[in-house]
């Protein structure tokens, strides 16, 4: 523990501030969680509106250096990507059950050894 009051109260302010990044940085990673589970089950309407949170949380993380400002640009046109191209719901068509095969005793190979011929240069 510090003994100077100035280093007291840097210690108490920064475990204040550390606490307040993590919870933006989930609060962030928890939105873009949303938005793709949103978006896998094809709820247009709602992942709209979480794309719209997503990237203002984004923005505003990554000006307050929350998250490096690459990551803020890459995970924006990722979803952006995503919001653009909706998942087609796939239609399983189910197959007629493959006949058995039988099958029959392989006999085992014999391990043979290769001899190397030598070859010389002229």
């Amino acid at each position: 523990m510090a003994n100077i009051k100035s280093a007291q109260k840097r210690i108490s302010v920064n475990q204040k501030k550390a606490a307040q990044n993590k919870s933006k940085k989930s609060r962030i990673n928890n939105t873009v969680k949303k938005f793709n589970k949103a978006h896998a089950e094809g709820k247009t309407e709602l992942s709209q509106a979480l794309y719209i949170e997503a990237e203002s949380l984004l923005d505003s993380g990554a000006t307050k250096n929350l998250i490096h400002k690459n990551k803020a640009n890459r995970l924006k046109s990722t979803m952006a990507i995503k919001l653009n191209n909706p998942v087609e719901k796939k239609v399983e068509v189910k197959k007629a059950p493959a006949a058995k095969k039988t099958t029959t005793a392989k006999p085992t190979a014999t391990k043979t050894t290769a001899t190397k011929k030598a070859t010389t240069k002229k």
